[in-house]
C-alpha cells in the first residue's frame, strides 16, 4: 500500500509542474503578441531600412488594410496604393518633393524611439489637450 500512495504522490507533483509550465508558456506567448500589438500601433521600427536606393518618405494610413505611401526609387518619386488585394502605381510625380527633415519623427532608430515611448507613452496626448484646453480660455 504504501508504494501506491508514493506513486500517487509524484504524479500529483508532475501534474502540477506541467500546469506551471503551461501556464508559463501561455504568459511568454501572449507577451510576444502584445509587443507586436504595441509596434504595430505606434509604427515602431519603420525605418529600419538601410537601403539607399528605395525609401518610404512618406506613408498615409486610409483604413486598416488600405495606405497610400510616397517613394523615393532613385532620383524619382511615385506614389503607390497598398490595400489587401494588392499593391497599385498611382502616379509619379515630375517635380519631387522636398521634405524638412528635421520634422520627421520616424528618422529616429528602433532603439531611440522605444526608449521615448518608455519615458512618455502618452506625451502627444497630453500636448494635444493642453493645446485645446489653452485656446478655449483664449475665446
Amino acid at each position: 500500500m504504501p508504494a501506491t500512495s508514493a506513486f500517487a504522490a509524484a504524479e500529483a507533483v508532475d501534474a502540477s509542474q506541467v500546469g506551471k509550465l503551461f501556464g508559463g508558456l501561455i504568459v511568454v506567448v501572449a507577451v510576444i503578441f502584445w509587443g507586436a500589438w504595441l509596434a504595430r500601433k505606434f509604427s515602431i521600427g519603420r525605418s529600419f531600412s538601410n537601403n539607399e536606393n528605395l525609401k518610404i518618405i512618406s506613408m498615409l494610413s486610409l483604413g486598416t488594410r488600405e495606405k497610400i505611401l510616397l517613394l523615393e526609387v532613385g532620383e524619382e518619386q511615385i506614389v503607390i496604393g497598398t490595400s489587401a488585394q494588392g499593391i497599385h502605381h498611382l502616379h509619379t510625380l515630375k517635380t519631387p518633393i522636398k521634405l524638412d527633415h528635421t520634422k520627421q519623427k520616424n528618422n529616429l532608430s528602433f532603439s531611440e524611439q522605444f526608449k521615448k515611448f518608455l519615458v512618455n507613452p502618452q506625451s502627444q496626448k497630453t500636448n494635444k489637450t493642453t493645446n485645446d484646453i489653452g485656446q478655449n480660455d483664449n475665446d
